[in-house]
């Protein structure tokens, strides 16, 4: 787990503080900036927190895109947020050159290294969409999580991914991190489904501090 003195702070400043009775309370307006993030949005809280936070973004027209997928390179890129340290301009994938957008550079860097996302066949793809069982990894294995005992699957479509992500998957369904029974593992993630599967896990994450 990269548990970083930055992880350590974000949990301290931004889960503990937003969880009140269990229930989400959002900070200083972030989420409600973008243009087409209302409060009646099921992830706002999620996308208001962590926004503020820096973690994720949105874009330079004052939109979040909450229903697009969301990439592997803004997958990359937000872990990398979290991660203490600077990374390097220092190619690690080869379809991420030192000559693409410097943050990239450096967060390819940094979830290699990490080994988040370590890619295929030594390509990262960071323009394609992030599947469901792929983001299931990246939570697993960025955040240190293993098999809750006496906990069990509630996930009923394993045989629909991957053999090399079904565990994965399990994982986050022991930890509630997901509660559906159609887990939907090849399907892509949008935007705002990654920030509320983030915030939770970094909630999750508090609690066991």
């Amino acid at each position: 787990m990269f548990k970083s003195q930055r992880i350590k702070k974000l949990l301290a400043s931004t889960a503990t503080a937003a969880v009140v009775a269990g229930a989400l309370i959002p900070t200083a307006a972030s989420a409600a900036t973008f243009k087409d993030v209302s409060e009646t949005n099921v992830h706002f809280d999620a996308i208001d927190i962590l926004s503020d936070e820096g973690i994720i973004n949105g874009y330079s027209d004052g939109t979040f895109k909450p229903n697009n997928n969301i990439s592997r390179g803004q997958v990359a890129k937000i872990f990398a947020r979290m991660i203490e340290g600077e990374g390097e301009l220092k190619e690690v994938f080869k379809d991420v050159p030192v000559t693409a957008d410097p943050e990239l550079v450096k967060a390819a860097y940094e979830v290699y290294t990490q080994q988040i996302m370590t890619g295929s066949n030594g390509y990262l793809k960071p323009s394609s969409n992030m599947t469901r069982q792929q983001m299931a990894k990246v939570l697993v294995e960025g955040f240190g999580l293993e098999h809750l005992e006496g906990e069990e699957s509630i996930v009923t479509d394993l045989d629909k991914a991957s053999p090399e992500f079904r565990d994965y998957i399990k994982i986050l369904s022991e930890y509630g991190i997901t509660n559906v029974e159609q887990f939907r593992p090849t399907e892509p993630v949008t935007r705002a489904q990654f920030a509320s599967f983030l915030f939770r896990t970094l909630i999750l994450l508090d609690e066991e501090e």
